[in-house]
């Protein structure tokens, strides 16, 4: 059973390590303006993710962890995935019907380090755009 949880725990970590460094590398990369809240708030989760995996694996190596704690851990972890998710895709979805109103450019800053009216991916816009 002890193989099976940590295997589990495993692949939290992974998946919480994988969103904490991506978040991060995407805050670092906004070239223009600060990053969207909605990556901040990815990395804050990943850190949460990382912080349950830690609880989770100790209750499991020793029995000083109360089940309640592991349970809310997990139930945090969950809720901030969840939460962190919805986020990302309401953002992304916004604008990409239609751009009439410039919603596109605002969706696409998550992606490309910012908008800005001059530049794309740090180099200058032709004419043509």
């Amino acid at each position: 059973m002890k193989v099976t949880v940590l295997g589990a725990r495993l692949a939290q970590a992974f998946t919480a390590g994988t969103v904490l460094g991506l978040s991060i590398t995407a805050i670092k990369w906004q070239a223009h303006g600060a990053a969207p809240p909605q990556t901040g708030f990815s990395a804050f989760t990943g850190a949460i993710g990382l912080i349950a995996v830690a609880i989770g694996v100790a209750s499991v190596l020793t029995s000083v962890v109360p089940d309640s704690v592991i349970v809310a851990a997990d139930g945090l972890a969950v809720a901030c995935f969840a939460i962190a998710g919805i986020m990302r895709g309401i953002n992304c979805s916004t604008g990409f019907a239609n751009d009439d109103n410039g919603k596109l450019k605002e969706a696409a800053g998550l992606f490309d380090g910012g908008y800005s009216p001059t530049e794309r991916f740090g180099l200058p816009l032709t004419a043509d755009g």
